[in-house]
């Protein structure tokens, strides 16, 4: 078996980190507008941490999801186990009745759509293998047209129309799907970029610029346009920051490796609607905490960094006693 690469394993924790960071300033940035000492800096990290979902699923395209019923399982095992779990210990702590129809929505968070991205990513691999059978039948010209219908669809219509039929601000299957198949036909014909770094830090850069532009004509940050996932700066960011790591040169570290692998569960736990909405809701009503700018940015900086931390160690406890479960998967059911 191939051993990953310990690049693009740690480039996965940085992705979730910049999820987790995206989320916290993201939402706390509309509060700030009116503190400049705090909204700039706080705008300038979301701006940086934009590109993670783009640049998440750039990785399985430019790899390729290989779909194995074993690994297909184990997301599923590991998608309900925080679904339910999560859920149940929401409804213990704040001594709720179990309701049948909010338990049977997270017994089955794929089609109840508990994490839009997941539900969004199933899908994706689902289909992976005619994608992938796709790309490597169809001719260059064929491939590339097709790229470019879907970033027309998806990095112009979506995001400059808003356009709902294809899913507003890229939270939807067309986001996933675009950047799967770009980052496919960028692999098959080794397209290559330059000055990889520079592309993810001008790409950002430009994000922040432009976001406080669009901030200073409304006088307000109510609408996060240029942090969508379907902003092509946001996907050129993503891009960048990718092939900044993979022209890294090759490393094999088994410690970053298996906390490669513990990644996703940051998402799934802080994610997790009863988790998130609760974050948010502490992050908004943090505005009037203090008075102190620097303060206020630390502390949230921390608490991202914490939640990112926490998660990590929470699955690797997870991993850890589910082990028995997947050696049972592979002996009776894969065999």
């Amino acid at each position: 078996m191939k051993e990953r690469s310990s690049n693009i394993e740690g480039l996965r924790l940085l992705l979730m980190l910049s999820v987790v960071l995206l989320h916290i300033f993201g939402t706390h940035i509309k509060y700030s507008y009116e503190d400049k000492a705090l909204f700039y800096p706080e705008l300038l990290i979301a701006s940086f941490s934009a590109m993670g979902v783009n640049a998440f699923i750039f990785i399985s395209g430019y790899y390729g999801i290989v779909f194995r019923w074993r690994s297909f399982l184990k997301l599923i095992i590991q998608l309900c186990f925080y679904s339910i779990s999560i859920y149940l210990s929401y409804v213990i702590f704040t001594k709720q009745a179990i309701e049948i129809k909010e338990a049977f929505k997270y017994l089955l968070p794929v089609s109840s759509g508990i994490w839009w991205f997941m539900s969004c990513y199933v899908a994706l691999y689902l289909i992976s293998p005619l994608i992938n059978i796709g790309f490597e039948k169809l001719s260059k010209k064929q491939a590339g047209t097709i790229v470019l219908a879907l970033l027309f669809f998806n990095n112009f219509s979506s995001f400059v129309f808003s356009n709902n039929a294809l899913g507003e601000a890229g939270y939807n299957f067309f986001i996933l799907l675009t950047v799967y198949c770009l980052a496919s036909y960028i692999r098959i014909y080794k397209v290559s970029f330059k000055l990889p770094l520079f592309i993810y830090l001008i790409s950002s850069l430009l994000i922040f610029i432009l976001s406080i532009i669009h901030a200073t004509y409304n006088d307000n940050y109510n609408d996060y346009m240029f942090l969508r996932h379907s902003d092509p700066l946001v996907l050129l960011s993503g891009v960048g920051l990718f092939y900044s790591f993979l022209k890294l040169k090759p490393r094999t570290n088994k410690f970053i490796n298996k906390l490669g692998g513990y990644s996703l569960a940051v998402y799934l736990i802080h994610g997790h609607p009863l988790i998130y909405y609760k974050l948010l809701g502490y992050v908004e009503n943090f505005s009037t905490a203090s008075e102190n700018s620097l303060i206020i940015f630390l502390t949230l900086l921390g608490i991202g960094i914490s939640i990112f931390l926490i998660c990590l160690f929470i699955e690797s406890i997870r991993s850890f006693l589910f082990r028995g479960v997947y050696r049972f998967i592979d002996k009776k059911i894969i065999s």
